[in-house]
């Protein structure tokens, strides 16, 4: 393939200008595995470059293809409505430019190795036992049955991986339980370690906020270690993930 076709990496947005630079940092490294293409990032909502208007930057250029993909955890409403409805509208009033649209992340194994990583890097100072550990992985929050059931995968896989005495989920938002009662019922289980996973691509107010619940449980149960997991940024795996999400759709 040649530098007519282009490749648009989709994030959510975010107000927060910490998440857009993780978010700019995870993109750029994507380009750099795939110089075959033209590369651009964009957000579907509260920040800049916007989907259209990256779309326009590449046909300003002369690209002729773009190949979308939807740097997103799960499938929900943003992934299956709000980018495509654009991209089709772009599509129709564009129709010298082929626009393709790709998968989601997904909880694939890449990226469950991806925040087995996140883990262990919280773990690599600390002498204990994931036998001996709780598991707690938070996530955004949906209303689409399929991203609260990707969430529940990615713990079970975890689990699986690393060898937990147990796992939960929360969610940070929409979804039940909420972060300060999974982690509340979590103490109760008895452990010695509680390891907690924000299962985030980028940082922002939600990830701050769930920084201070884990916190004052800590203070609250002296007697329990609590490793805090790093968010997913641009893991290896996760850039690798997305690469694949490319390829595989520039082969479609």
């Amino acid at each position: 393939m040649t530098q007519a076709t282009g490749v648009l990496i989709i994030g959510h947005g975010s107000r927060d200008r910490a998440a857009l630079m993780e978010f700019s940092v995870l993109a750029s490294a994507v380009g750099k595995r795939l110089p075959e293409f033209a590369s651009k990032h964009a957000y579907l909502e509260f920040s800049e470059p916007s989907i259209a208007g990256q779309l326009d930057a590449f046909r300003a250029v002369g690209t002729t293809r773009i190949l979308a993909i939807p740097a997103l955890l799960f499938a929900a409403g943003h992934a299956n409505s709000d980018i495509p409805g654009i991209l089709d509208l772009y599509q129709a009033e564009h129709p010298e430019v082929a626009i393709s649209y790709g998968q989601i992340l997904g909880p694939v194994p890449d990226m469950i190795a991806a925040a087995g990583g996140r883990i262990r890097e919280a773990a690599r100072n600390n002498g204990g036992k994931f036998s001996d550990t709780a598991l707690l992985v938070i996530g955004r929050g949906a209303s689409d049955p399929s991203a609260q059931a990707g969430l529940w995968q990615v713990m079970r896989g975890l689990w699986s991986e690393l060898g937990f005495g147990w796992g939960e989920v929360a969610f940070a938002g929409m979804n039940f339980p909420d972060v300060e009662a999974a982690l509340a019922h979590t103490v109760r289980l008895g452990y010695s370690r509680i390891a907690v996973l924000p299962y985030f691509l980028s940082t922002g107010i939600l990830l701050r906020r769930i920084d201070e619940v884990i916190d004052r449980a800590a203070k609250a149960n002296p007697t329990i270690t609590f490793l805090k997991a790093g968010h997913l940024k641009d893991h290896p795996l996760v850039v690798e993930t997305l690469v694949a999400r490319i390829l595989e759709l520039g082969r479609a």
